[in-house]
């Protein structure tokens, strides 16, 4: 089958006008050939990732040649552990998509690349966790 020239928008809990916004984002890089998919949180604060199974199919299927999201977080590619993120960036690279998001404009590199920003960013993010809880636990100690 042909790869078909279509990307993707993928977005998880956004009001219909932000995804219009994405969406025309998205139409302003470039792209006419777009397939959406949304999925929600259900009442339990998990997923309903319906939507994202269904893409990572297509994307499998050769039918998508790239994913945009809003941001790394707000796509809820990244779930409780970072490392969802980095299997989705792998999973996707290896049947030639790319992951875009209109936030983090780096995301558009190779895979190894972006993997190797992630986990910089994650060490970032742990540091400034670790840091502030030091801060926080030496408040408490002086009182």
């Amino acid at each position: 089958m042909d790869k078909i020239d279509a990307v993707a928008v993928y977005a998880v809990d956004v009001s219909d006008q932000k995804f219009k916004e994405f969406h025309s984002w998205v139409v302003a890089q470039g792209f006419t050939n777009i397939i959406e998919y949304r999925d929600t949180t259900t009442v339990r604060g998990r997923s309903g990732d319906k939507k994202l199974g269904q893409m990572m199919q297509d994307v499998k299927e050769d039918k998508i040649c790239a994913v945009f999201i809003p941001s790394l977080l707000d796509a809820g590619l990244i779930g409780v552990n970072p490392m969802n993120l980095l299997l989705t960036i792998v999973y996707l690279n290896s049947y030639g998509a790319r992951l875009i998001s209109r936030d983090e404009p780096r995301t558009d590199m190779s895979t190894l690349d972006l993997i190797f920003v992630y986990l910089a960013y994650c060490e970032h993010q742990e540091s400034e966790l670790d840091v502030a809880k030091g801060t926080m636990f030496r408040r408490t100690r002086k009182k």
